[in-house]
């Protein structure tokens, strides 16, 4: 693993780690205002709006913002990717004018269905025009990526996250629920301004001219953007099915319940899947012309996972209460009983995210398809059956076995079809965390041992961690070297 390369990729991370941070700060805060001057009506109707936002950007978007990076990014020639980068843009544009217009005329269907009546036809054209920023947003999100411009992708997400905070708190409280549907389309024309402004370099339209060459430039990105889409849906089927089955064997406590355990959950790993999202799917698609140059950055991308993760979901099992109290409230204090299931599964998670990039990066749009399609049945396969058996803490343990053998499936397909083989230090620090987690679950869940025997074994973990990091990377030597001058 290269030493210069697991530097890059822990300041990507930090930088990305910091930014997410923030984002889910800001979060946090437009929850609690919504909760506050919305009440549970304007929350709901909030939601539904956010909701049809979400699934008609999915379906109209075409997928274009994820694909376009693959090809951008794998352009060798700065012409090539300039033609490339206007492609994009022209047809993030043409796909959000097409979206605002088919949303503003099935507004009236819209309304009927989402309400039951005709009240919002205005509040879902609306939405057309968020539908619409958020496509062409999205777009150029991608032009930023495909070029790694990490700063770039840090502060647009920054100012985005803060002024959305601050129309969120100001609409809502001088207008509360009357202004739900401009608040949000509000949101994503600021959200698509910011991106606009800092990928404004990049890919100008000087004319529109849409030609044969240009839409058989198009077909790939569209057509590889068509299957992630169609994947999506597939894992959002999947995840609603087995909520379904939460619901109608237990209640919707129950779901509440394992929601919120995956919610907080996600915070600790949002650091690491922003940088890989940004920064690592854009470099593996450069480096697939050289094995030796995919292996080595798949390698490092895992080692900085698991010495990056590895240690705060260990410190997370041990502090599960405190956050539960901090980020929930006293009435969610079972789901401590089987979230540290999850926390392992997370961990799997470092691994199946870096090999499930593959796929995308070689543009082998039908095999990413049936991998997605392997991995909802390993879901429904593994957490059905024992969540029937064993309730929640049934649900989060096949959660768990779902990640892990997706995790074993992935290697295998890797291993066979790109020959990406696995560095042994990796096999080796799997193992180690592998131990060190179960050793905890045991102890702290099945036993119930002191919380100071649980922190010996997270403290082993951490110290592990900074003694690989500060041999694999500069990364101790330069914080050090900050302290002292200050």
């Amino acid at each position: 693993m290269d030493k210069k390369e697991t530097n890059r990729i822990f300041k990507v991370t930090t930088i990305f780690g910091g930014v997410q941070a923030v984002v889910v700060l800001g979060g946090l805060v437009k929850s609690k205002v919504a909760a506050v001057f919305l009440g549970p009506v304007g929350v709901g109707e909030s939601s539904i709006y956010n909701n049809t936002v979400t699934l008609l950007v999915g379906l109209l978007g075409l997928g274009v913002g994820q694909s376009a990076i693959k090809f951008i990014a794998q352009a060798i020639n700065p012409e090539r990717k300039k033609i490339l980068s206007r492609d994009t843009r022209l047809l993030s544009y043409s796909l959000a004018i097409i979206a605002l217009l088919l949303t503003c005329l099935l507004s009236p269907f819209l309304s009927k269905v989402q309400f039951g009546d005709m009240s919002h036809v205005f509040g879902f054209c609306l939405m057309g025009a968020a539908i619409c920023f958020t496509i062409v947003q999205q777009g150029t999100d991608s032009l930023l990526r495909s070029y790694k411009r990490t700063k770039s992708i840090a502060y647009s997400s920054l100012f985005n996250s803060i002024l959305n905070v601050g129309v969120y708190t100001l609409f809502y409280v001088i207008w509360g629920e009357k202004v739900i549907a401009v608040v949000i389309m509000l949101g994503a024309f600021i959200s698509m301004c910011i991106s606009a402004y800092y990928s404004r370099d990049i890919g100008r339209l000087e004319r529109i001219n849409i030609n044969n060459r240009v839409l058989s430039r198009m077909y790939p990105i569209v057509t590889l953007g068509i299957m992630m889409v169609i994947a999506s849906f597939m894992d959002s089927f999947v995840t609603n099915l087995v909520v379904y089955f939460i619901r109608i064997k237990e209640s919707l406590n129950a779901v509440g319940m394992y929601q919120s355990a995956l919610s907080i959950s996600s915070m600790a790993i949002g650091m690491v899947y922003t940088a890989i999202a940004n920064d690592y799917y854009p470099s593996l698609a450069e480096s697939i012309t050289s094995k030796e140059k995919q292996n080595n950055l798949i390698n490092t991308q895992m080692n900085v996972n698991i010495h990056l993760l590895g240690p705060i979901l260990l410190i997370m099992i041990v502090v599960a209460d405190l956050l539960i109290r901090l980020f929930l409230a006293e009435e969610f204090l079972p789901i401590s009983g089987f979230i540290s299931w999850i926390f392992f599964a997370c961990f799997c998670l470092s691994f199946s995210w870096c090999t499930l990039y593959l796929p995308l990066s070689y543009g082998h749009k039908k095999r990413y398809l049936l991998l997605t399609l392997v991995n909802c049945l390993i879901i429904a396969i593994c957490q059905i059956p024992l969540f029937y058996y064993w309730g929640l803490k049934g649900i989060a343990i096949g959660y768990f076995l779902s990640k892990l053998l997706y995790s074993i499936v992935m290697y295998v397909v890797s291993y066979r079809t790109y020959s990406f083989q696995l560095a042994k230090k990796n096999i080796m620090d799997y193992i180690l965390y592998s131990v060190l987690f179960l050793s905890l679950i045991f102890l702290k869940d099945e036993i119930h041992i002191h919380w100071g025997i649980q922190s010996l074994i997270a403290l082993a973990g951490c110290t592990y961690s900074l003694y690989v990091i500060s041999k694999s990377s500069d990364v101790i030597s330069v914080v050090k070297s900050k302290l002292n001058r200050k």
